[in-house]
């Protein structure tokens, strides 16, 4: 299936348990907006990116971070303008680029074709578009919080996929006492595993959260 498939049903079942993210989606982007922002940043979409975006451009931003506001748990989609604003910030000046992207355990760093499409206050969700590189396409998840960036899905459309059976399996759910979404992280990681088997940082932090949760 297609990103645009995937979010349509995603945006069914949030409806279907009384989420109200959907109203909160912009309006669908056009192939001029992106290739102004591509011109801007110098780098191109990939598939799966344009997509996302001629599907909607991202959702209304707020000044408080509401349940309304987040596609998962905390995650705001961005708009391509707040993704430009976001990419400034944090790509462009390279004393934060490197303090945010270098990994101090592998000691790698990806390339600054980066493109920010999830955010929270902490995190960052980017789709690597370093098209000459053996991780094109593939999603990077940075911290401010002093955790090491890692590489977490293999591409985009994998990411929505798991999202979709997140959704489906209620691994999140929403909170309505107090209006918020919530996830349950061990069921979260093991099925992010199962779907990016190769990637072990989904093994290492599945296995740290049971321990929390156990008590050791």
């Amino acid at each position: 299936m297609t990103i645009t498939t995937y979010f349509k049903k995603i945006i069914k079942r949030q409806t279907e348990i009384g989420y109200s993210f959907p109203k909160s989606l912009n309006h669908s982007a056009d192939e001029k907006q992106i290739k102004e922002v591509e011109n801007s940043l110098g780098f191109q979409f990939n598939d799966a990116l344009r997509q996302l975006y001629l599907f909607a451009n991202g959702s209304q931003t707020k000044t408080d971070m509401n349940v309304d506001d987040c596609l998962i748990p905390l995650h705001r989609f961005l708009s391509l303008s707040d993704a430009i604003v976001y990419y400034d910030n944090n790509i462009k000046n390279d004393f934060v680029f490197a303090e945010l992207f270098g990994n101090w355990i592998t000691n790698d760093k990806p390339g600054k074709k980066l493109f920010p499409f999830l955010a929270d206050d902490l995190h960052c969700f980017w789709v690597d578009l370093n098209d000459t590189t053996e991780n094109y396409g593939r999603i990077y998840v940075a911290f401010s919080g002093g955790e090491s960036p890692e590489y977490q899905f293999n591409s985009l459309t994998i990411l929505f996929q798991i999202i979709l059976e997140c959704y489906r399996k209620g691994i999140y759910y929403l909170d309505k006492e107090y209006d918020v979404l919530l996830c349950n992280f061990i069921k979260y990681g093991e099925l992010c595993q199962k779907f990016n088997p190769d990637i072990k940082y989904w093994k290492i932090v599945t296995d740290i959260w049971k321990q929390h949760l156990a008590g050791e």
